[in-house]
Order: C-alpha cells, then structure tokens, then sequence
C-alpha cells in the first residue's frame, strides 16, 4: 500500500499540513505516518514548575489528540509517532521504513520571528530537501481573508495561496 509521511507540531502550518496530507492520501489511497519530534517547545517555560512533566504529558496529549481529530473520519489507516529527536531523522526514518511516496511539513513562512527560529532551530523543510531522495511537499499555515480596500460593499477578497 502507498505510504505518506507528514511532520507535525503544534505549529498552525504544521496543522494545515496534516489535512493536505489527509487529503492527498485519501485521493492516493495511502495510508499515512504522521511524525512529531519532541523538542523543547513541548514543555513549559518555566523548568522549576513542580507539575513541568505533567505539563509537557498534557501538551503532547492534546498535540496528539488534535492529529486524531482531523483523522478521525480517515479511512485508509495512519499512525502517529511522537518521539525525541531531531525531526528531520525521524521523519526521514519513518519515510524509509514505509516506503513514502512522498513527505508533507509545514513551514514556519517568512518574516524576522521565523526566520530566528529556523536560526535556533534549523528548517525541518530545507532539511528533508537536503536529505530525502523522495518528493518534500512544503505546506505554508493558511492566510486569513484581508478586507479589500477598495471595496465599500463590505466584501473581502482572499488572498490566493501558491
């Protein structure tokens, strides 16, 4: 059976990733692995907090709960893994050991606040790029409808996405 592998994050690209990946595989037929590499932005701030563990446990409880929410009515059968790591190994191992067709990410998009987090902690997308023998398809978070200027009938005109 086809296979597809999608990173995920609490990130609202990362979401917006996860229902391309649901769509292309029900349009595939392909069952799909979604992947998430633990990192620091899973636990709280404050390290000192007595319930920091439980915290973090409720944080990835919910990240993974939102993954089963857009699954929830998939058909063709998926799996999650969350695990500590860099996400560009995990999500290139479980490319390899399913046989992907192809890996969906989000991407963080442009701007000073992303451009100093893809600094601190690399780009997952220009990663799998450099990394991966298979097809990368890149997923920006969607734009919100901007009102048009122009415009006194009160419409709003949507910003195209590429």
């Amino acid at each position: 059976m086809t296979s597809l592998v999608v990173g995920h994050s609490r990130d609202p690209a990362s979401q917006e990733a996860l229902r391309v990946a649901r769509d292309l595989a029900c349009r595939l037929g392909a069952r799909l692995h979604v992947v998430h590499g633990i990192n620091l932005g899973d636990y709280p701030i404050d390290p000192d907090a007595a319930d920091w563990e439980a915290q973090a446990e409720r944080t990835l409880a919910q990240q993974q709960r939102q993954v089963q929410t857009v699954l929830a009515t998939f058909r063709q059968g998926w799996t999650y893994n969350a695990s500590h790591g860099d996400p560009v190994r995990l999500i290139s191992a479980a490319a390899e050991a399913n046989d992907a067709l192809m890996i969906i990410v989000g991407t963080r998009g442009a701007g000073l606040g992303p451009t100093i987090e893809r600094f601190l902690d690399g780009s997952v997308s220009h990663g799998l790029i450099r990394r991966q023998h298979r097809p990368v398809v890149v997923v920006r978070a969607p734009r919100t409808c901007l009102p048009n200027a122009g415009n006194t009938g009160g419409a709003s005109r949507t910003t195209r996405l590429l």
